[in-house]
């Protein structure tokens, strides 16, 4: 269980408390669109924090071993992204740093348990600390309760972050708000030697996907030529009718969601296949990928924020779009033939 830079363990079968551990850095506030920083085996778990991953005993808490992220002479820093484990193989992504490190606010306004003088606090923390003054004529343990209370930790951790809500009206990626990664790569746990390494542009965190001995995400690469393959496919999709276009169809050719599939063997890293796709509307900053029996699906991870929308007026509407679309969910697992209707794709055949 991992709290605010913090990991506990417990019993699952009685709930026993076992271990806990301050571990700075292990800590992601919207996974949403970054994924997750922590997986676990029967054995152990597998932490990510800033650059490299620790893999601590399920039992004890201990580290047994540590995996950086792989870099090269004169390669860019990238902190440890994506993050899951398939038999004996970790896999990681080498994703773009955060813009500042948790607790940046309460680290610039503080120091010796006071508040910092306004004239030597930096810019963006200043109206913070004039703010908490009022509130906190030192900070305390109350000052301090106030900042995890509220978002101050983690308000400046990412400097442009997407919004929560679904995109009701399919709009263009913002490129300055995807989290992405630059390459991604494999271990073997037991030896700890890096098994292979794969470079891409703007790799989505959150597209990443482990199926059948194979690992799919997508990448930003397309030259016009690849661009004019996937628009040519939309467009004969929906002449045959297998696709029905609907709202971001209306979107002008420099606004659509081009990409690069990628289908990786996950033990070697080989390139089994990479094809262009047209995935304007499934998504968009926020897309994503799941797999199962042979298909990829893209959709968006759309964070609702439930109680706000539930409470209002026309709360009935929201909760029947969402069963409806549980129902659409259900009918498409049925139905792998209508595959571009719903940018779903049959990985045997994409």
């Amino acid at each position: 269980m991992q709290g605010a830079e913090v990991v506990m363990g417990y019993d699952a079968y009685n709930g026993t408390f076992l271990w806990k551990r301050k571990i700075l850095g292990a800590v992601r506030v919207r996974v949403d669109v970054d994924g997750s920083n922590i997986t676990a085996t029967d054995d152990a778990i597998f932490v990510a924090t800033h650059s490299r991953v620790l893999q601590l005993d399920a039992q004890s808490g201990k580290t047994i071993r540590e995996f950086p992220v792989p870099r090269k002479k004169g390669d860019q820093d990238l902190r440890w992204g994506y993050i899951a484990v398939h038999d004996n193989i970790l896999i990681g992504s080498g994703a773009t740093e955060l813009a500042k490190v948790y607790e940046y606010l309460w680290k610039s306004i503080t120091k010796d348990d006071k508040w910092v003088a306004e004239k030597d606090v930096p810019k963006d923390a200043l109206s913070t600390l004039k703010s908490v003054k009022a509130k906190f004529p030192t900070p305390d343990a109350r000052a301090y309760a106030h900042f995890r209370r509220t978002d101050l930790h983690w308000r400046k951790m990412i400097s442009n972050p997407p919004g929560w809500l679904p995109d009701h009206d399919p709009s263009p990626v913002e490129d300055k708000k995807i989290m992405t990664s630059e390459k991604v790569f494999a271990y073997d746990i037991t030896t700890g030697k890096m098994l292979w390494e794969h470079a891409g542009k703007s790799i989505p965190n959150i597209s990443l996907v482990i199926g059948d001995g194979r690992i799919f995400f997508l990448k930003d690469d397309l030259n016009e030529k690849e661009r004019a393959q996937a628009q040519a496919t939309t467009a004969a999709n929906i002449a045959s009718d297998t696709y029905v276009p609907e709202r971001e169809q209306a979107l002008p050719q420099d606004e659509r969601d081009y990409r690069r599939v990628v289908c990786l063997d996950i033990k070697t890293g080989r390139e089994i296949w990479s094809r262009p796709y047209d995935l304007t509307g499934a998504g968009g900053t926020k897309l994503g990928l799941a797999y199962q029996d042979g298909r990829v699906l893209a959709f968006g991870h759309y964070s609702n924020h439930d109680e706000g929308p539930f409470n209002k007026p026309n709360h009935r509407t929201r909760r029947q779009r969402r069963q409806h679309a549980l129902e659409q969910a259900a009918q498409l697992s049925a139905t792998p033939d209508n595959c571009r209707r719903h940018n779903l794709y049959r990985a045997a055949a994409v």
